[in-house]
């Protein structure tokens, strides 16, 4: 009588994902950043100007256009969270 593999010994390995760093909270300096557009990758602030048009090709220039967020800082203190 022939015996079968067992399932498991046919699996393929597992790759494990690389640990993605913690979760940084992104805070605004509005005197400093207020009316502007920011892009933020991974809770830093990479690039920073008075357009989107702007903001877009800094972001594109790094090369990182597929990895940030784009966003208009408001001019005031409201937020809503």
């Amino acid at each position: 009588m022939a015996t079968r593999a067992k399932p498991h010994s046919r699996r393929r390995p597992r790759v494990d994902k690389p640990a993605t760093q913690p979760w940084t909270p992104l805070v605004l300096d509005i005197d400093k950043y207020g009316g502007r557009w920011i892009a933020s990758q991974r809770g830093r602030i990479v690039a920073v100007g008075d357009s989107y048009e702007e903001i877009d090709a800094a972001v594109k220039k790094l090369g990182i256009e597929d990895d940030v967020i784009l966003t208009q800082v408001p001019t005031t203190g409201a937020f809503v969270y």
